[in-house]
């Protein structure tokens, strides 16, 4: 049977993959006994698809690489400030605009760790948002940006914070 560039005798590749796991697991102060089963499982699993193994390199020089998306910047400018004093029943929330935004994730809570979430809205489009409150408590809020079509960890800016409490 002949192989191709991308392709290993089946016993290289065994003889390969053995010098290679014995070398990390040993290093890392594995017993032999778990490294020698973990040696037949991957044996056995390459027997089971044909004794070959298709190697796939990890970097493909000829595919361009994909180029990072920038998170949102952090909004600014919250109104109400830190530690305002609001008398009347709804309050608006707002903040400036970050540029290239496609939508804001507000939460407005009771408590300081957001677990007693009065509002949590997603993908908000404006830079203002009126909440209902009650008299004789404490409210914080937080806001992000968020760019919707970007890689998964570069959605969401961090959040710009703010806190407020209501009159009796």
């Amino acid at each position: 049977m002949r192989h191709g560039a991308n392709q290993a005798a089946p016993w290289l590749f065994l003889e390969m993959r053995s010098l290679i796991l014995k070398k990390l697991l040993i290093l890392k102060g594995i017993p032999m006994k778990t490294i020698l089963i973990s040696i037949l499982l991957v044996s056995s699993q390459v027997m089971a698809a044909g004794g070959a193994h298709t190697w796939k390199p990890l970097y493909n020089p000829i595919e361009p690489a994909k180029e990072l998306s920038t998170k949102p910047g952090q909004p600014s400018e919250l109104k109400p400030n830190w530690y305002s004093s609001v008398s009347e029943a709804s309050v608006t929330l707002t903040w400036k605009e970050v540029p290239g935004v496609t939508g804001y994730h507000l939460q407005v809570a009771t408590d300081p760790m957001y677990k007693w979430l009065v509002v949590n809205e997603n993908y908000l489009t404006g830079t203002q948002f009126t909440v209902n409150v009650e008299k004789g408590k404490q409210y914080y809020w937080r806001v992000a940006g968020m760019k919707k079509n970007n890689e998964p960890s570069y959605i969401k800016s961090a959040y710009a914070r703010s806190m407020f409490e209501t009159t009796k």
